[in-house]
């Protein structure tokens, strides 16, 4: 592993994450909607197909990429910054937790399986095989997504309890009503969620603070102290 310490590696791999669940946020809500759909197709529907196809490829690029191997590149290797490398330097770190990061790593592994071999026969390469007609890619399907999501969500977190952080990200609440240069309001504000519903549910604010805290803008000042109540 290169010099990056592992808090600012962390850091990076859960931007990809939230990257990700806005992306993969964004695509339920166009094209899992009827209404929707049904703008669509009435304006547009060869575009919106096109718009559809690039959104769900690059899914499944990112989801490639956020659970790569630690180390690719054959006989000259370079380090990856993904979930597959933080489990390896948490395995390093801690022997008597390898056996369940192994579990947590074959749970990521089993999951991304068919979103991987997609990437890489008929994304990234096209496969000879399967141009000739002797093998079949299916494109994996929303479930396969949906699956995938949950898991890199609940690994992020586990990952965070292993270092010994008990916040948990509610990636899924993330917001999609941003800027491009907004990635780390939308993480703060789904981490920010989570923490509002166990003060309400502790009794150490009421239901009107949550939402004060919720909806307004927080500075750094307001982040420590809310890190400090929780």
């Amino acid at each position: 592993m290169s010099d990056v310490g592992f808090d600012d590696l962390f850091k990076y791999v859960d931007q990809q994450v939230v990257e990700l669940t806005i992306f993969y946020k964004l695509l339920k809500e166009l094209y899992g909607n009827e209404e929707t759909v049904g703008r669509m197709n009435t304006v547009a529907p060869g575009g919106f197909h096109i718009i559809q196809r690039s959104l769900q490829r690059d899914i499944i690029v990112r989801i490639y990429t956020v659970t790569d191997k630690p180390s690719t590149g054959g006989n000259n290797k370079k380090n990856n910054a993904s979930i597959m490398q933080l489990f390896a330097i948490l395995a390093e770190e801690m022997e008597d937790r390898r056996q369940e990061l192994d579990a947590r790593k074959k749970e990521v592994e089993g999951v991304v399986r068919r979103i991987r071999t997609y990437r890489n026969k008929k994304i990234a390469h096209h496969d000879l095989d399967m141009a000739q007609g002797k093998a079949k890619y299916d494109p994996p399907l929303v479930g396969d997504l949906e699956r995938a999501m949950v898991v890199l969500w609940k690994s992020m977190n586990d990952i965070r309890r292993l270092r010994g952080d008990d916040t948990t990200c509610a990636y899924e609440h993330t917001s999609i009503g941003r800027s491009a240069g907004g990635i780390d309001l939308a993480l703060r504000d789904s981490c920010r969620m989570e923490n509002l519903y166990k003060l309400a549910r502790k009794g150490k604010i009421n239901p009107d603070q949550a939402i004060e805290l919720l909806t307004r803008r927080f500075d750094d000042d307001d982040e420590q102290i809310l890190a400090s109540m929780t």
